[in-house]
Formats: C-alpha cells, sequence, structure tokens
C-alpha cells in the first residue's frame, strides 16, 4: 500500500494531511478498494437483468476477485481457529491428566487421614528422606508431588 512522505510537503500541508484511504478503512472495515468491488458486484442484478444496457464481462470477475478475496479472509480465519482450538485442547489434556493424578494421589492419601501416628507404612509409602539442618529446619522430601506444596512452608526436594 502506497504510504506518502508527509515530510516532501510544506508545513502548512502537513497540518491539513489527512490519510483519507486509511480513515475509510478504519470507519467502514474494509477499503476503499473493497468498497468499490462490493458496489459493482452488488450492481451485478441490475445490469444483469431487464433494466441492463449492457452485460460485460467484468462483473464476473469482480464478483470472482471479491469472492477470492473472501475467501482467503475465511481460510486464515479458518486455520488460526483450529490452530487455537487445538492449543487448548492440548492444554485441556494436560489439565485433565493433572487433576487425575491429584485425585490420584489424594485417594492413596485418604486411608490414611485418620491415623494420627507416624507408623512404618505410612513412612514407608510416603516419605522419601528427611533433611534435617543446623538451624533446626526440617525438610521432608515425599515420594509423590501433592499439588498441594505452600512455597512459604513446603517445598519439592531437588
Amino acid at each position: 500500500m502506497y504510504t506518502p512522505d508527509i515530510n516532501a510537503f510544506d508545513a502548512d500541508v502537513q497540518r491539513q494531511y489527512r490519510d483519507y484511504n486509511k480513515d475509510f478503512t478504519d470507519k467502514y472495515g474494509f477499503t476503499p478498494t473493497e468498497y468499490s468491488s462490493l458496489l459493482f458486484w452488488q450492481l451485478e442484478e441490475y445490469y444483469s437483468g431487464i433494466n441492463g444496457l449492457t452485460y460485460a464481462p467484468i462483473w464476473k470477475s469482480v464478483e470472482k476477485s471479491y469472492f477470492l478475496v473472501e475467501k482467503k479472509k475465511y481460510d486464515e480465519e479458518t486455520a488460526r481457529l483450529e490452530q487455537r482450538l487445538h492449543e487448548l485442547q492440548s492444554k485441556q489434556e494436560l489439565q485433565q491428566e493433572n487433576e487425575q493424578q491429584i485425585e490420584k494421589n489424594i485417594s492413596q492419601l485418604g486411608c490414611y487421614a485418620e491415623q494420627m501416628e507416624l507408623s512404618e507404612e505410612i513412612k514407608e509409602k510416603l516419605i522419601d528422606k528427611v533433611n534435617v539442618y543446623s538451624d533446626n529446619r526440617i525438610e521432608i522430601c515425599w515420594n509423590f508431588d501433592s499439588g498441594f506444596f505452600d512455597l512459604e512452608t513446603m517445598h519439592k526436594c531437588g
């Protein structure tokens, strides 16, 4: 698209300059050329009927050109939406897998919810190792990723 260099004009002309093509496109959502094509396309019926003086093949080529432009836009939008759909489906599958893992962990932990003491069985199934530091800090490394780690108080080892 041609973009004139407004700096080539005098200052008084620069203040008056407007890009009418851009203004038209911004206001109506299509370019003046597309608008002209649309007008020719709509006039085809008038000129091809009883009111027509002549019917030139130009109407068919304008209609075909307009169709091809619209088809290209449609195809591009369809491709973009299909890509977005694929991305969202992938995210959804990942979320479902994470939720299934969390549910599995919860169901595995549920049998230990009523126990008040740490038995050897619980220790073997849930705890990988326990690190005790000189500053009286204790770090518990779990055998699973619960999805419930609070970054302030708990974190995964390693």
